[in-house]
């Protein structure tokens, strides 16, 4: 699994327990790219997760993404709206109403 980091300057993204999560839910060969954007002081998060093959239609897999998901963003982020592709998750989650902004970003976001 590759990770990619954009975050605000000083904030830090433990690797290691990303690593150990998507082992814990069987993901660590599902998962072909991660990419998170976190800009706290705005409050957003977005995620964007890209699986190896073409997951969208195995209930347990998508189930398993999805609670990685909530175990990876903070807790207070609740405000949250996500897409599904084929094989390309996307969500954005926000402490406050989501942005305009912030879903034109997730949309934009080329990897």
């Amino acid at each position: 699994m590759k990770v990619l980091l954009d975050l605000d300057e000083g904030e830090v993204v433990n690797l290691e327990m990303i690593n150990d999560l998507a082992e814990d839910l069987m993901l660590n060969n599902v998962i072909g790219m991660l990419y998170l954007y976190v800009r706290i002081k705005e409050p957003v998060y977005i995620v964007l997760l890209y699986t190896t093959s073409d997951v969208a239609t195995q209930d347990k897999v998508k189930i398993n993404i999805f609670d990685f998901f909530s175990r990876l963003l903070p807790e207070g982020f609740r405000v949250r709206k996500s897409v599904i592709n084929k094989n390309n998750f996307t969500i954005v989650a926000s402490e406050d109403q989501l942005k305009e902004e912030w879903l034109k970003k997730a949309q934009e976001i080329k990897i």
